[in-house]
């Protein structure tokens, strides 16, 4: 129904400023105003923004794990660049980017609430994995050089093991809510877990995306 048979309506209109409670809808001599409202919040397009990361698009991604190390060293992934390298600390929850280096990180223009992350591996070197490894997906923030994860926002994108082929790809999806205020930096983050802690060497392309409220 058009917004203009708003006033052709019969039953009661609750309340509207500058009317007399119990009048009807159709007591409007223009397009009912608590109508006009009701239709404009139903209608209105729901969720929050996404934001969209990829590795380099030349250059694979390089996850190596460590003899001994439960951690792979972590990969900052952000809009079309990717940089390898990084060790994590602190059970993988804490990460230090040099200053020289820089950081693929974008600012939050507003407080908003993370609700999601989807993201994909795709393997572009064969290898042969003596031991599975799992590809994580986590996100960091910071507020200066040393980010940390953000509890919660990480999805794991399944086990890769044995022969790998190239084009072998593994991904994943994960809901929940994290908060993050105005100001703070945030930052794509893939990495490796390798619960035996064999070395190994993982080449890929990485892309993710991520919902924000």
């Amino acid at each position: 129904m058009s917004i203009y048979d708003d006033f052709n309506r019969y039953d009661f209109c609750p309340n509207d400023p500058g009317y007399p409670d119990g009048h009807h809808h159709k007591d409007h001599y223009t397009p009912c105003p608590t109508l006009s409202r009701i239709r404009r919040v139903n209608t209105r397009t729901l969720g929050g923004g996404i934001i969209p990361f990829a590795s380099d698009a030349y250059t694979p991604i390089i996850l190596t794990t460590l003899a001994g190390a439960l951690f792979s060293n972590a990969t900052l992934v952000a809009f079309g660049t990717s940089v390898s390298g990084f060790p994590l600390s602190n059970n993988g929850t804490t990460l230090t980017i040099p200053a020289v280096t820089g950081n693929d990180a974008f600012s939050m223009p507003r407080s908003g609430v993370i609700t999601s992350i989807a993201a994909n591996f795709t393997v572009t070197t064969a290898v042969t994995l003596t031991t599975p490894v799992t590809i994580v997906a986590q996100l960091f923030r910071a507020n200066s050089s040393t980010f940390t994860a953000i509890p919660g926002a990480s999805v794991n994108l399944g086990l890769l093991q044995g022969s790998l082929s190239v084009g072998d790809s593994v991904s994943g999806i994960a809901n929940f809510a994290a908060p993050v205020d105005a100001g703070t930096r945030v930052m794509m983050v893939f990495y490796a877990t390798n619960p035996t802690g064999v070395a190994s060497t993982i080449r890929g392309y990485a892309n993710a995306g991520t919902e924000i409220k």
